[in-house]
């Protein structure tokens, strides 16, 4: 794992777009999470270190499915 040697708190916002919303405990927020932690984006996912809000959308179109992640 990469880390800054000056970490600081992150704000991360998981937003995914589908035709059929999934139950919550079917979003795969926390494989994207750890993916921001091993790239040393974030230092640590605790609420220390990352505010993650994680949301669903709804499209009219498989086209429109994607998902966002937006780091501040």
């Amino acid at each position: 794992t990469r880390t800054s040697p000056y970490p600081k708190k992150r704000s991360v916002r998981i937003t995914s777009f589908r035709v059929r919303l999934l139950d919550e405990r079917n979003i795969w927020d926390k494989y994207l999470v750890d993916a921001l932690r091993y790239a040393g984006i974030l230092h640590d996912d605790s609420p220390q270190w990352a505010d993650i809000k994680v949301s669903q959308e709804l499209v009219k179109t498989k086209a429109e499915e994607r998902t966002e992640v937006e780091i501040e």
